[in-house]
């Protein structure tokens, strides 16, 4: 069965352009440029790299490094060596189906150590001052972005409105 030059044409703007019927398709077909109609030109993706950027950042910083070695001492105490909760949590021994025995004793000294350490308090307070900082140095495109976010909402619901 061959297949009309109008089918590959629309097979084709999926990746830009194609005609149908006289008219050029948009690229990314209707979808494409109703997403670009309902999103505009904002990128997304500075909070993100932030968020990524002070989670990173963290993770290296010296109380959050003398709180994963606090917690390992405590494991090492309850005769468990992981050197973060991610090696424990990654450990191919603990990959099976079901959790065994000597598996839930592990995460119940990793949970016996993490709150004794305060391991995730001081995490999450780090990662925060972080993300503070980020927030302060670029606040400017931030606001932006919440903007372009109202202008989509906005539209969006003009869209469903008109429907």
């Amino acid at each position: 069965m061959k297949l009309s030059d109008d089918y590959y044409n629309v097979v084709a703007a999926k990746s830009g352009g194609g005609i149908f019927n006289g008219k050029t398709i948009p690229d990314g077909g209707c979808f494409g440029a109703a997403q670009r109609e309902v999103e505009g030109a904002t990128d997304l993706s500075m909070p993100d790299q932030l968020s990524f950027a002070s989670w990173t950042a963290a993770k290296s910083d010296s109380r959050v490094v003398a709180a994963f070695a606090k917690r390992s001492r405590c494991m090492a105490g309850s005769g468990y060596h992981y050197s973060t909760p991610m090696e424990a949590n990654n450990d191919p021994q603990w990959s099976g189906e079901s959790a065994s025995a000597a598996e839930i004793w592990v995460a119940v000294a990793d949970v016996n150590c993490k709150k004794t350490t305060n391991l995730v308090g001081i995490r999450m307070a780090v990662d925060g001052a972080y993300q503070r900082r980020a927030i302060g140095q670029h606040g400017m495109e931030l606001n932006a972005i919440k903007a372009g976010l109202a202008r989509r909402a906005a539209t969006a619901s003009a869209i469903l409105a008109n429907r």
